[in-house]
């Protein structure tokens, strides 16, 4: 590594006693070369064990590659 930081944001639901999660998560950082981190969205989904306080999650990358054009006024 060198040196760079990267913050990140998990937000999400869980449900304990059916043993699910989906996570969201969103990063942000000025180091340039992790920067194309700011424009992910990440989804994950997995299960809780709680008795075994244990947590398997799979994420998923979400990045925009198109953005629809507004109509412009008449």
């Amino acid at each position: 590594m060198d040196g760079g930081f990267v913050l990140f944001r998990l937000t999400g639901l869980s449900n304990v006693a059916e043993g699910s999660g989906l996570h969201v998560l969103t990063f942000r950082t000025d180091h340039e070369p992790s920067r194309w981190l700011n424009r992910v969205l990440a989804v994950g989904e997995g299960a809780i064990d709680a008795e075994r306080a244990a947590l398997s999650m799979r994420y998923y990358s979400c990045e925009v590659d198109y953005f629809p054009q507004i109509p412009a006024d008449d």
